[in-house]
């Protein structure tokens, strides 16, 4: 009886002994769940990236095509061109002159055979063949010897358009006040073959005058 009680107090030694090793096994799962759960679940067959390893972070993709757009932007010549044209288009403005010289152009015919050449086109009124006109001018040969000039006689003159010779009534109508014209008159269209006594001008000779409109009435 009494071997029988020892053998039955062993049993249950062991019995107890087995579900305390059960108990510790249970409760040690569970952690060991917990652990792995929180452990962040690593890119397959990766080791860890070489910028990591460098105490870098790593690029995502987007960030790693941000260089390019740099490269593609800074390497750009129409942007560049662009902003460089800005200051050259304000050089221009500061370098331009008004609109009248802007306007002056080559010399030009007329049907009559009157030459004339814009050196500065006016912003006023344009006279007509009956105006009477207020002008500052200076008159020469082709080879350059002044003849006449109101510079000379203490400035600008008045005469009506239509008491001058052909060549100025015709040209002077294609000035505008403010404007300053070069006319090549021919003979027949100045004084042909009787020119002003003592004038110093040929007789058929072809004049060259710079004219100022200063007024119109």
């Amino acid at each position: 009886m009494r071997t029988f009680s020892l053998a039955l107090l062993c049993a249950m030694l062991m019995l107890g002994s087995y579900a305390c090793s059960q108990n510790e096994d249970t409760s040690k799962t569970p952690e060991k769940i917990s652990l792995e759960a929180n452990t962040p679940p690593q890119a397959s067959g990766s080791a860890q990236p070489p910028n990591v390893e460098r105490g870098k972070p790593e690029t995502s993709g987007a960030e790693k095509s941000a260089p390019e757009t740099g490269k593609g932007a800074s390497a750009a010549p129409a942007a560049g061109g662009a902003e460089k044209s800005a200051p050259d288009a304000g050089k221009k403005e500061e370098g331009k002159p008004d609109e009248g010289k802007a306007a002056a152009g080559k010399m030009q015919k007329t049907a009559s055979g009157l030459q004339y050449q814009h050196l500065k086109v006016g912003t006023g009124a344009s006279p007509t063949a009956a105006s009477t006109v207020k002008v500052n001018y200076r008159g020469t040969l082709e080879d350059g010897t002044e003849f006449d000039s109101s510079y000379k006689h203490g400035g600008p003159i008045e005469f009506p358009l239509n008491g001058v010779i052909p060549g100025w009534t015709e040209g002077i109508q294609l000035m505008k006040v403010g404007g300053k014209i070069r006319l090549v008159i021919p003979g027949d269209l100045a004084y042909g073959p009787n020119p002003p006594p003592g004038s110093g001008i040929p007789p058929n000779a072809t004049l060259i005058f710079e004219v100022e409109l200063l007024d119109v009435k």
